[in-house]
């Protein structure tokens, strides 16, 4: 049984390894060519802008306007699909940018606090943090109704910690087992998930009206090999 475990987490951990490559090709190729695209034709619309007639301006500037908030929708799903910026930037570095935009966006305040001496780790780690944020935000925008939102990455020798607070409604979790639409759980499912898989820790403590603390904790099996990115 214990076999047949072990082939089935392997068979998991392949599949998205597979996923996550794909969504780096789909996330690159609506970086660098897509957005480059929309880019250029920005740079044409400026041009027709400043050399046509007062009569067409107004409707060049709507164009524009219409394509600059396409790049920024681009941007938006390249990010979502896979951060390239994680590929030569640090995981904090990205994680704020994220948090930073996000905030922008839904007007939702943010305190990011990351290990000082953080180093690079092993790809999937990584990857996997990255991802837990992505979830526990979106779940916090859509269903939490918080104004604040705390987001803490620590690194020492031995483990990677991720903990996500919010000071939403909350929700009672004995009531994820009872019959109702909970469909908004899945995403706390698949964080719990991936950082199992990787032989992590997963709690969430939560009550109605007291927000949410998600925390997250990861081996580094070898801390030597904490500098390898791939």
């Amino acid at each position: 049984m214990d076999e047949q475990v072990r082939q089935n987490e392997d068979q998991v951990r392949q599949f998205m390894a597979v996923q996550e490559a794909e969504s780096r090709r789909l996330s690159r190729r609506l970086h660098d060519e897509i957005g480059q695209l929309m880019a250029a034709l920005c740079m044409r619309l400026y041009l027709v802008q400043d050399l046509g007639s007062q009569d067409l301006r107004p409707h060049l500037g709507e164009c524009l306007a219409i394509a600059q908030q396409s790049i920024e929708k681009i941007r938006e799903i390249s990010f979502d699909l896979s951060p390239l910026m994680l590929e030569s930037g640090s995981l904090p570095d990205t994680v704020r940018y994220y948090l930073d935009h996000q905030s922008q966006r839904h007007g939702l305040a943010v305190d990011f606090i990351a290990s000082s001496s953080w180093t690079p780790l092993p790809r999937e780690i990584e990857g996997a943090c990255l991802r837990v944020v992505q979830e526990a935000l979106g779940n916090v925008i859509q269903h939490a109704s918080a104004s604040r939102v705390q987001v803490e990455l620590r690194q020492d020798a031995e483990t990677a910690e991720l903990r996500i607070r919010d000071d939403g409604v909350g929700f009672a979790p004995a009531s994820l087992s009872q019959p109702g639409d909970h469909s908004w759980t899945l995403g706390l499912t698949a964080m719990r998930q991936r950082i199992e898989l990787l032989g992590g820790t997963w709690h969430v403590e939560s009550a109605p009206g007291q927000g949410t603390v998600i925390r997250a904790i990861l081996p580094l099996a070898d801390p030597s090999t904490s500098v390898h990115r791939g």
